[in-house]
């Protein structure tokens, strides 16, 4: 299942900005006469409901690829062809469990920052307009990285608000919940697109239950103002998949990429007979490429033939398949051949090549 969106996306924090004026009656509080380190953005709800929102500006890509060059030197580190899957990554490891902890650290710690932020500015706001009922909100808005799975979020989240400080008490436990939005990822329900929003609650919510039904008029109230359904069961957060942005223009490689995310017909071939295609593959390459071919493609059959390669990488790297699995076997590059009817001119130069490679020193 792949959602597709083009031209300009308007950014979701301004639209919930404006959802909370126009909808909940929120006022700022940048006049609050403190600074902005010490104070949230909102109260509404006859000033119940006190609300920080916070968006994601980076999606920790550089960390990630800190701690995939770390994963590099270890032995068990697969070899792709080009970008895979996370899960692709993992299930190759002798400890996945381990290094998706690692992982999600890395993703995470923007997350945790935000949270621990909006803690003291929640707190700081308690203590300077005291009351009983009040519920305290995060809203943690992420515009465009793909990195931030809902599940991931869910997790990270969840975790920052279970931790404990050195007292034994909830290291953010001045709030209440946490509300992560996003329009990066969608799932199709009775046939329309519909976007996460999941409400993660803290130990205010365990002490004090009432607390909860702020956090849904929120969520509820946000679904009413866009003017879609709000579907409470039976779509987990890992049920969501990253949004493709069409642009106006692609290069070709991209085209073909996107092509083949849209009809993943390979997806019920076998393992074996994806391997043949790749070799198969991998010989008209070798005719296109090498001066000395015996028969030369044509251009089309060229062009074809990288479509199809770029579709094959797409393929074996969605499985989880290394590249030492396509290790080159002139056993199977000559059934290759043979498959494509080659004449046995290009056989006998496919294993003239393989000689003269074994002969170098």
């Amino acid at each position: 299942m792949r959602i597709e969106r083009t031209g300009r996306i308007e950014p979701l924090t301004p639209r919930i900005e404006r959802y909370l004026t126009e909808a909940l009656g929120a006022r700022s509080l940048d006049d609050a006469g403190s600074s902005q380190q010490l104070r949230p953005d909102y109260v509404c709800l006859r000033d119940i409901l006190v609300i920080e929102v916070k968006t994601l500006e980076g999606d920790g890509t550089e960390r990630v690829e800190n701690l995939n060059d770390q994963l590099r030197e270890r032995e068990d580190y697969p070899a792709f062809y080009g970008k895979v899957p996370v899960e692709s990554l993992l299930k190759n490891l002798s400890d996945p469990e381990a290094v998706r902890r690692k992982l999600s650290d890395r993703i995470g710690r923007a997350i945790v920052s935000h949270l621990s932020k909006a803690d003291k500015q929640l707190a700081a706001h308690a203590e300077r307009f005291p009351r009983k009922n009040l519920v305290r909100l995060v809203v943690l808005v992420n515009e465009d990285h793909e990195l931030y799975e809902p599940n991931l979020v869910g997790f990270i989240v969840h975790r920052a608000l279970a931790k404990l400080n050195d007292g034994g008490e909830p290291a953010n436990g001045n709030i209440d919940a946490v509300v992560y939005m996003t329009e990066r990822h969608a799932t199709q329900i009775d046939g329309k697109v519909a976007f996460p929003l999941l409400a993660i609650h803290g130990r205010g919510i365990d002490i004090d239950p009432w607390k909860e039904d702020f956090v849904r008029r929120f969520t509820d109230g946000w679904a009413a103002w866009n003017g879609n359904p709000l579907y409470d069961q039976g779509h987990r957060p890992d049920d969501f998949e990253a949004v493709d942005h069409i642009p106006e223009q692609m290069r070709q490689q991209d085209l073909w990429n996107l092509e083949y995310r849209r009809n993943r017909y390979m997806q019920g071939v076998t393992d074996e007979r994806l391997r043949e295609h790749f070799d198969e593959s991998i010989v008209m390459s070798m005719l296109s490429m090498m001066t000395n071919s015996p028969i030369k493609p044509t251009q089309q059959q060229i062009t074809d033939n990288m479509r199809w390669f770029s579709h094959l990488q797409l393929e074996i790297n969605a499985r989880g398949i290394p590249v030492t699995q396509f290790a080159y076997s002139l056993d199977r590059t000559l059934a290759a051949a043979r498959r494509l009817r080659m004449p046995p001119k290009i056989l006998d130069w496919l294993a003239e090549l393989d000689r003269q490679r074994g002969a170098k020193p």
